[in-house]
């Protein structure tokens, strides 16, 4: 603190350079874009088939109704969607995108949350068409290695997927933050380290003169 108070014109300056440099970091780091979708699974139709010869009162021909067994389904395929040979396939269509698959934390609907991130919009969005395109080859890679008959299996459905990309600047702002304060306390340390030389130099200066004077006295 003595340092920055005897050097404050210098450190002020250096606290303008690291707000310059951080605000030049995140123009070149830049925001990332984030496009996401939303898949559901689809029941057989034999499931629809055996409620409805099952003689239930309530059993109308319609998928949706019979989305409640499928969440370990689900959890299932989320983990398969996190293989190598998926994300490979992203990033061929958007080598900057990073992709995530995940469960619906808030529905109780077997639906997968896919967001894709990139370092442009239209990679994010390139990224995601080619990740939601990867769920039913999955899915039926899944059910195929467990033999499953073609009348038995679970299908998907894409219901909801961005248009546009959103800007993530967050990230950005962080990395410029960090680098800007980093910068700064480099700086601070150099004023520290040249500040205490001139100090040490201007005391051993002041303290010849004085053993000089007493020399001469008679």
């Amino acid at each position: 603190m003595a340092t920055i108070r005897r050097r404050w014109l210098i450190s002020c300056f250096a606290a303008v350079v690291a707000v310059i440099c951080g605000g030049g970091l995140y123009v070149v780091v830049g925001p990332n874009y984030s496009a996401s979708s939303i898949v559901t699974l689809i029941p057989p139709d034999s499931t629809v088939t055996s409620q409805q010869k099952s003689g239930a009162q309530y059993a109308p021909a319609n998928p949706l109704l019979y989305l409640g067994s499928l969440t370990q389904a689900r959890d299932v395929l989320v983990g398969a969607l996190g293989s190598s040979e998926v994300s490979q396939a992203v990033q061929k269509a958007a080598p900057s995108a990073q992709f995530e698959a995940a469960a619906d934390a808030v529905s109780s609907a077997p639906l997968i949350d896919i967001t894709v991130t990139a370092k442009s919009s239209t990679q994010a969005l390139a990224g995601l068409k080619a990740a939601d395109a990867q769920v039913p080859g999955t899915l039926t890679a899944v059910q195929g290695n467990l033999s499953v008959e073609a009348s038995s299996r679970i299908t998907s459905m894409v219901i909801s997927a961005d248009d546009k990309a959103k800007p993530v600047k967050k990230k950005a702002i962080q990395d410029a933050g960090i680098g800007g304060v980093g910068i700064l306390v480099v700086l601070l340390i150099v004023i520290a380290i040249v500040d205490s030389a001139t100090h040490r130099t201007s005391r051993s200066g002041q303290s010849d003169s004085s053993d000089a004077a007493s020399d001469t006295q008679p």
